[in-house]
């Protein structure tokens, strides 16, 4: 899928599932980082209430504007870079940290048992003879890229 914002183009594969779930994770995260929203898809940045809800400043107003565009922002771009099928996931609703949080907690297994596959498949690689030394290197950086990625995912959550 194509996604335009000024001049800024970004070709991000269709989640279809699983298997491309780690692929496409990293891409979103690239292209939500470029637009400025990861902070709200990831929960760092929330909507601030007034001081007086009663009667909100107009910097106060701005400032949930903006989040508010923010946010839309980063909801469009991850439900535009979605299958109709997984895109059926998130269809009611329209914060962009309850559908990236849905798709982690659906396609992203972060346990022990996760983290032991990756290893043993890392450590136990081996080039097939008809596999090109490329592929060879991309399936290796991709089983260090997803294991670096639960780690630093269960550090953060201890």
């Amino acid at each position: 899928m194509a996604t335009t914002r000024a001049d800024e183009k970004y070709n991000i594969e269709k989640l279809k599932g699983a298997e491309n779930w780690s692929i496409w994770r990293w891409h979103v995260e690239m292209v939500l980082q470029a637009k400025g929203v990861l902070d709200i898809v990831e929960g760092r940045r929330a909507l601030s209430s007034p001081k007086d809800p009663e009667k909100p400043t107009e910097d106060e107003l701005k400032a949930e504007r903006q989040w508010r565009e923010d946010d839309l922002t980063a909801a469009t771009t991850i439900a535009g870079a979605l299958s109709r099928d997984v895109a059926q996931l998130v269809l009611t609703t329209r914060s962009s940290a309850v559908m990236w949080s849905t798709l982690t907690n659906t396609f992203e297994h972060g346990d022990t048992q996760r983290i032991h596959t990756i290893l043993t498949r890392f450590m136990t690689v081996v080039k097939k003879p008809n596999q090109s030394m490329a592929n060879y290197i991309a399936s290796m950086k991709k089983d260090f890229f997803d294991l670096n990625h639960e780690f630093n995912r269960q550090a953060m959550e201890d």
